[in-house]
């Protein structure tokens, strides 16, 4: 069982860790926010097939489906995008929670409100006045 930090609690980090976690590893996340889905910037919308491979999780976050989506920007339209498949809009802030939930039950540790300052090659995680060592 390798032990192993994920940087970043976002929807990629948090998504990396809990298939760590499944896996059987020993996982540290690091979140420099006090909570996940902070800021909520991002849009939520993933395929289809996404929001089932994120099982519970994706089922209870779900607000939408759409077969096609607009981009725009400042109020500026800039393409219209349409999908053979639904995307699903996604409860971003929801999500998260919930796949930190789902990360921690597996035996992970989240640490959140911590910012990491610097990563080696070597495995060293450094954050404040502290580092630790990672597989």
């Amino acid at each position: 069982m390798a032990r192993i930090a994920v940087v970043g609690g976002g929807f990629a980090g948090l998504a990396f860790a809990r298939e760590l976690a499944k896996a059987g590893h020993n996982v540290t996340l690091f979140e420099e926010h006090g909570e996940v889905g902070y800021p909520p910037h991002c849009t939520g919308v993933v395929s289809l097939r996404t929001a089932r491979w994120l099982g519970e999780p994706g089922r209870v976050s779900a607000v939408n489906a759409y077969r096609g989506v607009v981009v725009e920007a400042g109020g500026v339209h800039l393409a219209r995008i349409e999908t053979g498949e639904p995307v699903v809009k996604l409860d971003r802030v929801l999500l998260e929670r919930l796949m930190l939930e789902e990360f921690e039950r597996l035996g992970g540790d989240a640490r959140l409100g911590v910012r990491v300052s610097s990563v080696t090659p070597e495995g060293r995680v450094s954050y404040g006045a502290r580092s630790e060592y990672y597989d």
